[in-house]
């Protein structure tokens, strides 16, 4: 019998929604989807990337293989 962690089964939803919502959700964490039109910029703070989000106070930590997604995303008109 295979028991699923919930860290597994976050990840399949999350893989779920960005397969039928892709254009509308970008990936900022492992774990985390942000709506395209609230990602503000980019930031590095250090050491790390941080997405600066509209209306919302806190910056994000980006993971490092998000980064390169995040900045075509923000390069896009």
């Amino acid at each position: 019998v295979h028991h699923a962690r919930g860290e597994d089964l976050v990840e399949d939803s999350l893989k779920t929604l960005e397969e039928e919502f892709g254009s509308r959700f970008v990936r900022i964490h492992r774990n985390c989807l942000v709506a395209r039109e609230q990602l503000v910029e980019l930031r590095r703070h250090a050491g790390t990337v941080q997405a600066i989000l509209r209306d919302v106070a806190q910056p994000l930590e980006v993971s490092r293989r998000c980064v390169a997604q995040l900045r075509h995303v923000l390069a896009a008109p």
